[in-house]
């Protein structure tokens, strides 16, 4: 037993003690190496971030790595390859998602069904679609109606709904374009006769329902599907940052979760608040100028331009459409970037793709060009890699450019 301490004062004791370590080490570097899709004309391997060689390029296909797991095709079959090249789940397969919460979604004989890290089949291949939720659970197609698979794979609510959206411990559901909610075993809390239910941010959700003189009347209701609050307004939509926009006699407005008004009913059109901010509307009876107002309804930034989008989480920036042309501002409204751009996206790893003469490339959050409009078609940025296409192939670059690729 003495010889399995960790520290030992003996010399050749400490020496069993540095190869543990080095041992370790080299298993960490291993389980954290980058590993990016490398093509060498039509085949495809895999390379570190400086174009060495990993795994040979052997295979017709494939996609990063996620989860320590790449996904690998040969033969027009879809499987997966650990770091070190060595195959873990064999290429059986017609398409392959990437693995996620050790879980991946598979296609076979036109079916989906689902397998874990060893491959095991937890979901059996009898449906036409499959959709994955953050919280483990599966919402599953079965002919033409929906239902929900936990990461069992066990079915806990039958296919027998038009569509199913999960939020948290509910989820809204709808049959003949009618709208309920159930919980997560199945249990009716709303039968589905709602007009419309809007997503649910902490504990409510709006609703909207026709009495039996087909009137539409908006609720607040909480997940218990009690009714928190009646409001008045023509319609109202689903909260974000404690706020819901609504609209009467076609001015638009905010509510909070108790129903009250705490900006009034001023604007031609709204937007819910994001990143603090919220983009609202005025007709100036030629062209609609859009702005942005904080949560006390102040004007912050002006109403001057054609179009807006909403800010952006991370960067503060928000897109802007002036004279036909995008750019973006921060949210002081300092234009960051100016409206040259006939098509832009936002941020991505502090990169955002842009379109000139029909050709893709990317700049900085300075607005540089570190990526020139080369590419027919160009993916944001996702952990510093973006697949691009050029010339009808498929490629790799990073966030400064560099090909991963050899024709």
């Amino acid at each position: 037993m003495e010889d399995n301490k960790l520290i030992k004062y003996e010399n050749n004791q400490l020496q069993k003690v540095s190869n543990a370590i080095a041992v370790t080490n080299k298993l960490l570097a291993l389980s954290h190496r980058r590993l990016i899709p490398y093509r060498k004309k039509n085949k495809w391997g895999y390379c570190t971030p400086d174009k060495q060689i990993i795994i040979d390029c052997v295979y017709d296909n494939v996609y990063e790595f996620q989860e320590n797991f790449g996904a690998i095709m040969l033969n027009n079959r879809w499987g997966f390859c650990d770091l070190n090249g060595t195959v873990i789940i064999s290429c059986i397969y017609d398409s392959l998602n990437l693995m996620t919460n050790g879980i991946a979604i598979f296609k076979l004989d036109d079916k989906y069904g689902c397998i874990d890290k060893k491959g095991i089949e937890i979901v059996n291949s009898i449906y036409e679609e499959i959709y994955n939720y953050p919280n483990g659970f599966f919402i599953v197609k079965n002919e033409t109606k929906w239902g929900l698979i936990n990461k069992k794979g066990e079915l806990i609510i039958k296919c027998k709904y038009n569509s199913i959206s999960v939020h948290d411990d509910v989820a809204i559901v709808e049959s003949d374009n009618k709208f309920g909610l159930i919980d997560l075993q199945g249990k009716e809390i709303i039968k589905c006769k709602l007009e419309y239910i809007s997503s649910f941010e902490g504990e409510v959700a709006i609703i909207r329902e026709k009495n039996i003189w087909g009137l539409e009347k908006n609720f607040i209701i909480n997940k218990k599907g009690e009714k928190i609050s009646s409001l008045k307004y023509d319609r109202a939509i689903g909260f974000n940052e404690g706020l819901a926009y609504v609209s009467l006699d076609n001015k638009f407005g905010f509510i909070n979760k108790k129903g009250e008004l705490v900006i009034s009913l001023k604007f031609d059109y709204a937007f819910n608040f994001n990143d603090g901010l919220a983009a609202v509307c005025i007709d100036d009876e030629i062209f609609d100028k859009w702005g942005f107002i904080n949560k006390e309804g102040n004007i912050i930034i002006s109403c001057k331009y054609e179009g807006v989008n909403s800010f952006h989480f991370g960067t503060g920036l928000a897109k802007i459409k002036s004279d036909g042309k995008f750019g973006f501002i921060d949210k002081s409204g300092n234009k960051v970037i100016d409206c040259i751009y006939e098509e832009i996206e936002y941020f991505h790893c502090n990169r955002a793709r842009f379109k000139e003469n029909g050709k893709y490339g990317f700049i900085d959050l300075d607005g540089n060009e570190v990526i020139p409009p080369i590419y027919d078609e160009a993916n944001g940025f996702i952990d510093d890699i973006s697949e691009v296409y050029l010339n009808g192939k498929k490629g790799f670059i990073n966030k400064n450019g560099v090909e991963y690729w050899e024709d």
